[in-house]
């Protein structure tokens, strides 16, 4: 009976002192497994932060040359948000600007006149009348310069007929300029001034009107002399 008892309890304690170890192995077990995973996730981590700022980095170095530092400098960002707010404002006048030389161009008040065959303004020809065209400050007058083009363009036989029957637009019961001719203008215009205020299409307009009301004289469209100099 005795010696039962004292199997019994050997046996009680080596179930306990295994259960310690177990548990003790468990533990380190959860322990290694935990900090396996903790280390893939850290790993992961990094691997994602050093994509990112790679890609911020090439970013940067894409549109401003700035170091890749992993993220967009202030001032970059400051400036960019500026030339934004800048080209925000210009779109609506852009649209209105383009707007109103198209209807230069196209539109007509009245009925317009046939086309008619232009005369020819050689580069030479327009490099003086631009030249000419600038106040005394230096500033070109887009006014003026379409002042030039029409009085060169125009046969004056065709300017004497057109005189106080014809205007720009076909306003006030006049016939308009024919649609090759206005758009002729632009085209020289565009080239010269491509963002011209409605403002200023209105003084074109107002320039090639006023030389339509009254008659002038024939050196006024004379054809151009490459040898001599030109005069207005």
């Amino acid at each position: 009976v005795v010696q039962q008892l004292v199997n019994e309890r050997l046996k009680i304690l080596e179930l306990t002192i295994f259960e310690k170890h177990f548990q003790e192995l468990r533990d380190r077990v959860d322990k290694i497994d935990c900090a396996t995973k903790h280390q893939t996730a850290i790993n992961s981590l990094q691997s994602k932060i050093a994509r990112l700022a790679k890609k911020f980095g090439e970013a940067n170095q894409i549109e401003g040359g700035a170091p890749s530092l992993g993220k967009t400098p202030a001032l970059s960002v400051k400036k960019e948000k500026e030339e934004m707010e800048i080209g925000e404002e210009k779109e609506p006048d852009m649209a209105r600007h383009t707007a109103m030389a198209r209807k230069l161009a196209e539109y007509s008040e009245g009925r317009c006149r046939a086309d008619v065959k232009l005369r020819t303004i050689s580069s030479q020809l327009e490099r003086v009348l631009y030249h000419n065209c600038q106040r005394s400050s230096g500033n070109p007058r887009p006014d003026r310069y379409a002042s030039y083009i029409f009085r060169y363009l125009v046969p004056y036989d065709i300017y004497c007929d057109w005189v106080a029957k014809v205007n720009y637009v076909g306003l006030m019961g006049k016939e308009a300029l024919p649609r090759n001719l206005r758009r002729t203008i632009r085209m020289y215009l565009d080239r010269r001034f491509p963002f011209l205020s409605t403002d200023r299409w209105r003084e074109i307009r107002d320039a090639i009107n006023e030389i339509l009301r009254v008659k002038r004289r024939p050196d006024f469209f004379r054809e151009y002399d490459d040898s001599a100099p030109v005069l207005f």
